[in-house]
């Protein structure tokens, strides 16, 4: 549980998982209800750096290559809204290769209302 008009860090990390190195991923980061991208949090934390980002109101896509190290894609958002939000699974999937996919797991956050 958090609160309501705090800031959270969103940390995602993503590798291949089968030594190669892959070009043309698209990482697809949803956003629960109530977040809000704090924009400028977004260049200044990554150890990867991808070839694009592309910023919308309720999701990241982030696009460049992969390989079998592990790269870190970090952000900050602030809760704008109480209740209870599904927290989506973050995609990652080659834009030229059906095959190579993959995805984290959704889980459930709760944000109580600040007093």
């Amino acid at each position: 549980t958090v609160m309501q008009g705090d800031d959270v860090f969103i940390t995602i990390r993503v590798r291949s998982t089968d030594n190669q190195r892959h070009d043309d991923i698209a990482v697809i980061d949803l956003l629960p209800g109530g977040f809000e991208i704090d924009r400028p949090s977004i260049r200044d934390a990554q150890s990867w750096s991808p070839e694009y980002i592309d910023i919308r109101e309720d999701r990241l896509v982030y696009y460049g290559s992969v390989g079998s190290s592990a790269v870190e894609i970090r952000y900050k958002a602030r809760l704008t809204t109480s209740g209870e939000f599904v927290v989506p699974a973050v995609y990652a999937n080659a834009m030229y290769d059906e095959s190579l996919k993959g995805h984290s797991e959704s889980s459930k956050i709760t944000v109580a209302k600040n007093q």
